[in-house]
């Protein structure tokens, strides 16, 4: 899985922006190829630039169940796992993936923050770990339900 940078928007390019993005939401929408899921990907002939380790500040990762020290469980297939590997630059557990030397989540510099975004049915109560983590799955940084988000320490 691949994330394509987003750059900003200087307000002089905004006219120019605004006639493109008719046509770019035309692309997305009709004209780009589909993967095996049904989901637009760009094609590889439009210009782009992949998202690199400490372009993203915050990545919101789904799940069906959560528990208060960040454990999460999700699909079982790893897919999250490994593009915050890549995101963070290693895995759970390495230097680079624990944002040595950034002062903590985001910022452009270091690790994504990962907010957990889940139902209020989702949220495992009790005190400890609740979810069960193996050595691939990072723990989530904030978790998000109906009923309010909260930082995990």
């Amino acid at each position: 899985m691949e994330m394509i940078k987003v750059e900003d928007v200087k307000p002089s390019e905004a006219p120019v922006l605004a006639q493109s993005h008719a046509r770019a939401r035309r692309l997305f929408y009709h004209d780009w190829p589909r993967n095996k899921w049904g989901i637009p990907e760009p094609p590889p002939e439009i210009d782009h630039e992949v998202a690199q380790p400490g372009d993203i500040d915050l990545i919101v990762v789904p799940g069906l169940a959560f528990d208060g020290c960040g454990g999460r469980l999700g699909q079982g297939k790893g897919y999250y796992d490994r593009f915050i590997a890549g995101m963070r630059g290693g895995p759970p557990g390495s230097g680079a993936a624990e944002g040595e030397g950034d002062g903590g989540g985001g910022g452009g510099t270091g690790k994504p923050i990962l907010a957990a975004v889940g139902l209020s049915a989702s949220h495992i109560e009790g005190d400890g770990p609740q979810v069960p983590m193996s050595r691939h799955d990072y723990p989530m940084d904030v978790l998000v339900l109906p009923s309010g988000s909260r930082s995990i320490t």
